[in-house]
């Protein structure tokens, strides 16, 4: 009767002297050293891992995920791309949340991109986590869009709806709500005024005295102090002004830098430009141009409202302001269009050239170019 030894673990072959070589540790078929892989590896010394797509003992499991096939190659569980989760990657991220698996946190004040963590602002906000609004003056997705309401009226950071006070009819804000309406978007009905010279205010709704231009008082007959280009209190005769006037009797310009109702606000032009004290619009200084005036003239013109084009020729610049030429070495004149005199070149052909036994010299850099016949920097020999 025979009887078959089973080789000591980590030995295999006749009398047991040959040592398994099995990655990871794995034991080994005691008759042919072919190792028993675990979940996750194959091959004969369990040397390779799992293919993309496959997974478990000897990598003998097709992985069963809907994309990019990809699974733990030990369990088989799904491994989801970034901004996926669950069994089978069925679902996206929760809008807090992005990455491989979903893992990571998102540092956003709305919601941020499942895939890169990238902060996705709704309109109205920007800044890298969503948590600043527009800049004044601008609203939309990424506050990229400008707002058209006048000087002094809010817009909506969202929509670019004009925000009228109340007492002014949208979209423009630039007209009094209709008689027998008043308040936030024109959109209360006024009581009935009974008393004499009485209408309803567009602002507030209460019933006012109002006189013909120029009058206030009881019975609207006496004549108002104020400059022509204002109005006065109906019952006191106090100056209201018109926008970009002040003074008691409305007699003067906003000052410097100011302008609008009250003059209350702020100038934006910039580079000595001028401010309408009405609508502060800006009036650009010979140069510049911009709603600020903030931008110098763009290479090739020049002048007011930089409309004029530089007459420049060779490469000389052009100064922004009245046109004046900058000539580049080896040219002069009022438009660059003159060559330096024989015998001179460079920067305003100041520089007297060296060359010798009839050697030209370049204009522009003083190199000389000898006649035939001779060499050296200064054809001397």
């Amino acid at each position: 009767m025979c009887f078959f030894a089973v080789c000591p673990v980590g030995t295999f072959g006749v009398g047991c002297q040959e040592l398994c070589e099995c990655v990871g540790g794995e034991t080994c078929n005691h008759a042919t050293g072919k190792c028993d892989c675990g979940e996750g590896r194959k091959g004969f010394h369990c040397e390779e891992a799992c293919e993309s797509g496959m997974y478990g003992k000897e990598c003998s499991g097709m992985c069963n995920c809907p994309l990019e096939k990809r699974c733990d190659p030990i369990t088989g569980g799904c491994l989801c791309p970034p901004g996926r989760l669950g069994k089978r990657c069925e679902q996206e991220c929760p809008p807090d949340r992005f990455g491989f698996s979903c893992l990571e946190v998102c540092d956003c004040a709305s919601k941020c991109d499942p895939v890169t963590g990238k902060c996705t602002c709704p309109a109205g906000k920007t800044g890298k986590n969503c948590s600043i609004g527009c800049p004044e003056g601008t609203f939309g997705e990424y506050c990229v869009h400008k707002c058209l309401c006048n000087p002094g009226v809010h817009c909506d950071a969202v929509t670019g709806r004009c925000v009228c006070p109340p007492g002014w009819k949208p979209p423009n804000c630039t007209e009094k709500c209709d008689e027998g309406m008043y308040g936030l978007d024109c959109k209360y009905r006024c009581p009935k005024c009974t008393g004499n010279h009485e209408k309803c205010h567009h602002i507030t709704g209460k019933c006012v005295r109002v006189c013909k231009h120029g009058f206030y008082g009881p019975n609207c007959d006496i004549r108002c102090p104020c400059e022509s280009h204002s109005k006065c209190n109906p019952y006191n005769g106090t100056c209201w002004c018109s926008l970009g006037f002040t003074g008691e009797r409305c007699s003067e310009k906003c000052p410097e830098g100011k302008f609008g109702h009250k003059c209350q606000y702020n100038c934006t032009c910039k580079n000595d430009a001028q401010c309408d004290h009405i609508t502060g619009r800006c009036r650009c200084a010979v140069g510049w141009i911009g709603s600020n005036c903030e931008k110098p003239c763009p290479k090739g013109w020049f002048g007011q409202l930089c409309s004029s084009p530089c007459m420049c020729k060779n490469n000389g610049t052009c100064e922004r302001l009245f046109g004046t030429c900058t000539c580049g070495p080896g040219h002069v004149g009022e438009q660059c269009n003159e060559e330096c005199p024989a015998g001179t070149f460079g920067l305003n052909c100041k520089e007297k050239c060296n060359c010798k036994n009839g050697g030209l010299c370049d204009k522009a850099t003083g190199r000389c170019n000898c006649g035939l016949g001779w060499t050296g920097e200064l054809c001397e020999s």
